[in-house]
């Protein structure tokens, strides 16, 4: 090969080191997200979806996804919603995808998370789009909008992630 070429190469695919610190970072998002902090959940789900810290692991993604989005967090709801939607680490499951799109939609401050829902719903057979539904309303009647949580950034920021 050129020199020419690798010098080509090299700027088109440049090689992406990760800080060496991101082993220990995810090493603290894991203790955090041990003791119960959905925020820590959440971040962790992110990073082994990403591969962040080694290899990428949607098992473990949806595992911390969900812990995350069962207390509230709508980013993680959101999150389990395109897992589901995608099929990644799960089966993929349009009815799971639509109840967890649609709770993370209740808060939502970005149009996205309503346009998957409504992808995910387009895929539903009438009957299964009204247990969905169902489930989802009963979602909120245990727990109630002001246990919602919304991530740091969203709070910071006043927009969707």
């Amino acid at each position: 090969m050129s020199l020419t070429i690798y010098i080509i190469f090299c700027a088109l695919f440049p090689i992406r080191k990760k800080p060496a610190n991101l082993v220990q970072d995810i090493a603290t998002l894991k203790t955090q997200a041990i003791t119960g902090d959905a925020m820590a959940q959440n971040s962790l789900a992110v990073a082994y979806s990403k591969g962040d810290g080694g290899p990428k692991d949607y098992t473990e993604a949806v595992i911390w996804c969900r812990r995350s989005a069962e207390q509230g967090n709508i980013d993680a709801q959101y999150n389990l919603g395109l897992l589901y939607f995608k099929g990644e680490g799960v089966p993929q499951d349009y009815s799971e995808a639509y109840f967890w799109l649609s709770l993370a939609n209740a808060f939502a401050l970005a149009s996205n998370t309503a346009k998957m829902r409504d992808e995910a719903a387009a895929r539903l057979i009438p009957s299964e789009l009204i247990r969905v539904q169902e489930q989802t309303r009963k979602w909120f009647e245990v727990h109630p909008p002001q246990a919602q949580k919304l991530s740091s950034n969203r709070e910071k920021a006043g927009q969707s992630q």
